[in-house]
């Protein structure tokens, strides 16, 4: 179920950060607080966008939980189902993704950041370093 959770949370976190580095946001001449605001409360909206998504904006990366942590737990999901010996595939792109995002963050000595410091390394994937 922990990682059911993580997959989903970071899924929401993904979306948010692809808009808001796309600049598909402000391209459009929408304000990023304001555009957090207004889908908070819609179909797209989560608990992990509330808070989260104002802190990508802010740069405020203090951890709830550490990126290395995500790492490990994401990565326990990911190697188990890898190494399933029965004849049913399954895949996690989305657990992939993550785990190989948090591990850039870690290998870019910021493994202590918050979830939401993912954003920086699709910045610096961009060449948009904050």
């Amino acid at each position: 179920m922990l990682l059911v959770k993580k997959i989903l949370g970071c899924s929401t976190l993904l979306q948010f950060v692809f808009w808001f580095e796309c600049r598909v946001i402000k391209h459009a001449g929408l304000d990023l607080k304001q555009f957090v605001e207004g889908i908070r409360e819609g179909v797209v909206g989560s608990k992990a966008l509330e808070i989260f998504g104002e802190r990508m904006i802010e740069g405020d990366f203090r951890p709830g939980g550490f990126a290395e942590y995500q790492v490990k737990d994401l990565g326990m999901g990911v190697d188990v189902v890898e190494g399933a010996e029965d004849d049913d595939v399954v895949v996690l792109p989305g657990a992939s993704l993550w785990k190989q995002l948090f591990t850039s963050m870690v290998a870019n000595g910021q493994g202590k950041l918050g979830t939401q410091g993912v954003i920086s390394i699709i910045q610096n994937i961009n060449g948009m370093n904050q």
